[in-house]
């Protein structure tokens, strides 16, 4: 993969949606708190953008430092943090082609499908069902909020998600810690026994993504 070309086809992505770009900044172009690898600066009007670009998802699961990189970032007013992730190939739109988005309908109704799993007892099942929602939800805010994420990883959603301020520090801590669960669930490992309040905290999640507010039974509870 040339680096170069890539960071030039991301770099005119940019350019066609207005922003004025530049490439391997200098200390000139960056601001005084960017004293981290940047690979391109974006601005337009009051937005400015530090983007970062990882050849493969494996690099950014070797890389601890990208979600506060990105808290960083996103704390100084006016500024956001993006990163962008290349690869020969996107496996989940190969495999899903022809698949669409939930609606918020659908996800709603899915939510009532996780409160059954859990009144029966299903907390795995209630746990995997409600991180595929979580998934869609989080999809759905990257896309309102535009952030620059053609190619990703549930977790590399979510850290940016993190970064952008779209979350708490708390709430991050337990979608992240649910992940691993699922993950083991999915992969068919021996994980241990799924609390409730965790796929709990997942549904409350969801709704707050999709609403942008608290989850009142969450509240209520």
């Amino acid at each position: 993969m040339d680096l170069e070309k890539e960071l030039e086809r991301i770099a005119q992505q940019y350019r066609a949606e207005g922003y004025a770009v530049v490439t391997h900044p200098d200390k000139d172009h960056l601001p005084g708190f960017a004293d981290f690898g940047v690979d391109l600066v974006a601005t337009r009007g009051n937005e400015k953008v530090l983007a970062q670009v990882k050849h493969t998802r494996a690099d950014v699961e070797a890389d601890s430092s990208l979600s506060r990189t990105a808290e960083v970032t996103n704390a100084q007013p006016g500024w956001r943090y993006d990163l962008i992730v290349l690869s020969e190939g996107d496996p989940f739109r190969r495999i899903t082609r022809g698949a669409r988005e939930p609606s918020s309908e659908e996800i709603d109704q899915a939510l009532a499908e996780i409160d059954m799993l859990l009144q029966a007892g299903q907390m795995r099942a209630a746990l995997v069902f409600a991180w595929a929602m979580l998934e869609a939800a989080m999809r759905q805010v990257a896309s309102s909020i535009e952030l620059h994420m053609p190619k990703t990883t549930p977790m590399e959603l979510l850290r940016t998600l993190y970064g952008n301020g779209v979350m708490s520090r708390e709430e991050f801590a337990l979608l992240r810690e649910s992940f691993r669960l699922r993950t083991e669930i999915v992969h068919g490992l021996v994980s241990p026994p799924v609390d409730l309040e965790i796929v709990r905290g997942i549904v409350a999640s969801i709704r707050r993504l999709l609403t942008g507010k608290p989850d009142a039974q969450s509240a209520a509870g």
